[in-house]
């Protein structure tokens, strides 16, 4: 029996992490496929241009499949990290007597908190995703969530955290993957997934804060007893800096980026001898030259690191908390690496930092997957997978796939000509046949809407002939029409 395999696509601002796993040995995902593109169309973590996503996705997917050898019909997805509010909610069920309480418990009173989350909705708002805080059996009272399988009670309490956005931000998602080809199995909310890959079990027991600073947005999840306790978020992250370096230095956004990954520091008096190099650039269209010391370029960085920790901070203090982490703070994200992270963490809150990425004892995985950057794609995974699960691919469609009558030895030693085409160009020439189509289509269909046209004109003309009355034979053609449709309307059904 051919193994499930899930497709999961993290949203990022800069990148598409695209992801294919299944379920591996020992209780492990194994992880068959993971690999970043280039992002577009998405601000601040959310879609904002469905069109430019769906090209941006469009090659993301068709890397994959080239290399996997395989047709992807459908992906998990992250929802947007900023602009969702969070509530509490509850909601009780009745447990039959003699029973205990069980998975099949749970599931039904999660779907009445579900229906009490939506009657909280806004108008054009949805619910993202519900987190169980604590259960009530009866008399026992703030029973963890990993203890109340399997007690005894005539009623059950839950008390959840549920978490809700704008709806249309989830439709726009939508229809960039329909313009890419492919459907959403579902959009996935999954900051306590997040965690659960990156944490230790002592660290979500004792009190943790998640931080996740990516380049558009920036968030923060917090951790007791095992539990998602508190989420929040801020419309911004590492393209702050990118901006900043942009406009001080004189540079574009391109090289401010490289710069920032390649030479960017925290804390410049604590830069020892990297705070006395000097980078020099020379602008190959103008033959401008910049010289920017990486003391400067660090004290640019950690101005704006600055407020964006500030601001996580205050939102730790604001959740109440800040005096229950004992295990501090671990931070991921595309800008945990940066250097000095962990100090300045430190210097200006008092919790130990640490950086978290993707644990090896949950994933098998080729060592690029274990990034901090990776941290989000690990938890859409970690929520996509389970019994149920939805297979995501299949066999690649043999009218797109030239190879799909070869033998596997035909396969794996390619022509001479077929070696020296480039992934570039193979995506390309499939863009173009894509259009090639699309424009064919087009073409049919305005040939039909022309011809509809023509026989509605030339009914208007008879009747302006016969004094405002339909000849036989046009009454006869409307009669067919409407009851058998047109020839080309025949012709397009068969």
């Amino acid at each position: 029996m051919e193994e499930k395999k899930i497709v999961t696509i993290d949203l990022g601002t800069r990148k598409l992490g695209i992801s294919v796993a299944a379920e591996g040995d020992g209780g492990k995902v194994k992880v068959l496929y993971y690999n970043e593109f280039p992002s577009a169309g998405i601000s601040h973590g959310k879609v904002l241009n469905p069109s430019r996503l769906g090209t941006a996705l469009k090659t993301a997917i068709t890397g994959c499949e080239e290399f996997l050898q395989l047709k992807i019909k459908e992906a998990f997805v992250n929802i947007q990290k900023y602009d969702i509010r969070e509530i509490s909610v509850s909601s009780s069920i009745q447990i039959e007597q003699g029973h205990c309480i069980n998975s099949e418990d749970i599931d039904n009173l999660e779907s009445l908190v579900w229906i009490e989350a939506q009657n909280c909705q806004n108008p054009g708002e949805e619910v993202f995703g519900i987190v169980p805080q604590s259960f009530d059996a009866d008399s026992e009272m703030n029973v963890n969530v990993k203890d109340v399988t399997g007690m005894m009670a005539d009623t059950l309490y839950g008390h959840y955290k549920a978490y809700i956005g704008k709806a249309s931000y989830r439709n726009n998602i939508d229809v960039a993957f329909r313009e890419a080809g492919i459907e959403t199995v579902r959009t996935t909310f999954s900051p306590a997934e997040t965690g659960q890959c990156v944490l230790t079990a002592p660290e979500m027991d004792g009190g943790v804060a998640l931080l996740d600073i990516g380049a558009g947005a920036s968030s923060v999840s917090i951790f007791t007893g095992g539990t998602l306790r508190h989420y929040g978020a801020i419309p911004f992250g590492g393209d702050s800096i990118t901006g900043d370096i942009v406009n001080l230095c004189g540079v574009d956004e391109k090289l401010a980026e490289n710069i920032k990954m390649g030479y960017g520091g925290l804390m410049p008096d604590k830069l020892s001898s990297l705070g006395e190099k000097t980078l020099k650039i020379t602008d190959t269209a103008s033959g401008n030259k910049i010289e920017i010391t990486a003391k400067y370029l660090s004290e640019i960085i950690t101005a704006r690191m600055r407020e964006i920790l500030d601001a996580l901070l205050y939102e730790i203090q604001q959740s109440g908390y800040s005096e229950k982490l004992k295990n501090g703070v671990v931070v991921c994200g595309g800008c945990a690496d940066t250097l000095n992270m962990c100090n300045m963490i430190k210097e200006i809150s008092g919790y130990n930092a640490r950086v978290g990425a993707p644990s090896v004892k949950m994933f098998d995985a080729d060592m690029t997957f274990f990034g901090s950057a990776v941290a989000s794609s690990a938890g859409i995974i970690m929520q996509s997978m389970g019994g149920d699960m939805k297979a995501c691919t299949g066999e690649a469609e043999e009218n797109e796939a030239p190879q799909a009558e070869i033998s596997l030895d035909e396969l794996f030693q390619p022509s001479e000509e077929e070696k020296k085409d480039t992934l570039v160009e193979k995506l390309r020439r499939k863009e173009e046949e894509r259009k090639r189509k699309e424009e064919e289509k087009r073409r049919k269909e305005e040939e039909k809407r022309r011809e509809k046209e023509e026989k509605r004109q030339k009914k208007e003309e008879e009747m302006k002939k016969n004094g405002g009355k339909s000849t036989l034979g046009g009454i006869f053609d409307s009669i067919s029409d409407s009851l058998f449709g047109s020839e080309n309307d025949q012709e397009n059904e068969i």
